[in-house]
């Protein structure tokens, strides 16, 4: 699975700020 989008970008939902499969999904 190969996602140009940078991690930091995304905001994790999961415990900690984790960021889930499901988050970069629904970018």
């Amino acid at each position: 699975m190969e996602n140009n989008i940078k991690l930091s970008e995304v905001v994790g939902s999961g415990k900690d700020g984790r960021i889930l499969k499901e988050d970069i999904l629904n970018f």
